[in-house]
């Protein structure tokens, strides 16, 4: 189980949660609507992109609060709740993993957890439209909103 050598403290998205990702992060990403934000999400503070009925892509990111460490999801792992399970080692430094609970082999949807501190991670999930071209392999797209997201946070902005 990696370790996060350089805790984040993400303070100011708890309630500002969809400031995690710029307005021109969300332009990259080809996402125009509005983010909406949930400050009382049972996992944690959170905001959902939804630009299905655009580009055919959801992204919704939390900051998770409940067995919110990457140790947790490890182990979670280990007792059979995450049927696809692939770690990743630098997500804008910081360690994660590719996970979902359905499949072995993910189709039309993806989450990235990643560990912001030992006893805290991030959590963005992507749903992707069948007839989008990133639905057979959705996991890129996470990975590149969770690096955009992470590398936000860093900096503070």
């Amino acid at each position: 189980m990696p370790k996060v050598a350089q805790p984040l403290d993400p303070a100011r998205y708890r309630e500002q949660p969809c400031a995690a990702l710029t307005a021109d992060q969300v332009s990259q990403l080809g996402i125009t609507t509005q983010p909406k934000p949930d400050l009382e999400s049972k996992f944690g503070p959170s905001c959902e992109w939804n630009a299905f009925d655009e580009i055919g892509i959801t992204i919704h990111a939390t900051l998770l609060t409940i067995g919110s460490s990457l140790a947790n999801v490890y182990k979670q792992h280990d007792q059979g709740q995450w049927p696809f399970f692939e770690p990743v080692e630098d997500i804008s430094g910081y360690p994660g993993v590719l996970l979902d609970s359905l499949d072995a082999q993910p189709k039309g949807k993806c989450q990235l957890v990643v560990g912001l501190r030992d006893d805290l991670a991030y959590s963005v999930q992507v749903s992707v439209d069948p007839d989008s071209k990133d639905y057979a392999n959705p996991c890129p797209v996470v990975r590149k909103a969770t690096e955009m997201a992470v590398s936000t946070m860093k900096a503070g902005t």
